[in-house]
């Protein structure tokens, strides 16, 4: 495992903050209760289901996009590596080493993930919240943030090549502060100048986050997690190479008011 996956910071925090919400409900009951914690607290849990029922259930949340089966498998991992336009650093999904704190792409709302085998030894999500980003930046701050850009890869539905994008680190509306962050994909020449001590802060302030605030969600077979990809940032430790785990991983687009403050 990694020396940071901080597997005993805040677990028992994590587990209070996130409702249980019984399998047997109605779907749009629980919908909405899925979108209830999502505003209030950046994710929420959901007791063992079948996976048929999770992909339901995200469809009520909101617009289901990509579906990706997240497994560690060599030959997937070379197969990405080779699909892809650039490297830039990008980690590989299906590679057992560790993947630093981020978030998904820009254009996702919300990450639900579901397991269907976790790893024998650990395998758990580690999350970050971001909600009390102004409580650490003024607004002048995170407007200067605001003009640092990240890429990402959107794949072409019809050629099947990635195009390269921008986006910037953090924009700030009605929902509150939204991030795209994977410091992997920070663009340099936008990271320059007056910009360039405020992105150290901010990695400081993820690295302070994960010291006293991390948030460690290992699922049991059949459970699920719905974050608010804009709000909270993800990681996960290393895993052993004949790793079984098998997560399903979809992302979700919502209205505005779904999630969010």
């Amino acid at each position: 495992m990694s020396g940071w996956d901080g597997r005993h910071h805040q677990a028992a925090a994590a587990t209070a903050v996130i409702g249980a919400i019984p399998a047997a409900d109605a779907l749009p009951e629980v919908a909405a209760r899925v979108r209830e914690d999502l505003r209030a607290h950046g994710l929420a849990r959901l007791p063992s289901m079948t996976e048929a029922r999770f992909v339901e259930l995200a469809g009520s949340v909101g617009e289901v996009g990509l579906r990706t089966d997240l497994v560690i498998d060599p030959a997937q991992a070379a197969e990405e590596r080779r699909r892809r336009s650039s490297e830039a650093g990008r980690p590989v999904v299906y590679a057992p080493i560790e993947l630093g704190f981020h978030t998904d792409r820009p254009t996702v709302d919300v990450i639900g993930w579901y397991c269907v085998e976790q790893d024998a030894e650990d395998g758990a999500v580690l999350l970050i919240d971001t909600a009390d980003l102004g409580e650490h930046f003024t607004a002048e701050e995170i407007a200067v943030l605001g003009r640092v850009e990240l890429g990402y890869f959107q794949r072409n539905a019809q050629t099947g090549r990635e195009e390269a994008r921008r986006a910037p680190l953090v924009v700030s509306g009605p929902r509150g502060h939204l991030l795209y962050y994977a410091p992997w994909l920070v663009v340099q020449e936008s990271a320059a100048g007056e910009a360039a001590p405020l992105l150290a802060r901010f990695a400081a302030y993820v690295e302070r986050k994960r010291e006293t605030a991390l948030l460690r969600i290992r699922l049991e077979r059949g459970e699920a997690l719905f974050v608010d990809n804009r709000r909270l940032l993800h990681a996960r430790g290393n895993l052993s190479p004949s790793s079984r785990r098998h997560i399903v991983r979809l992302y979700i687009a919502c209205p505005a008011a779904a999630v969010g403050s």
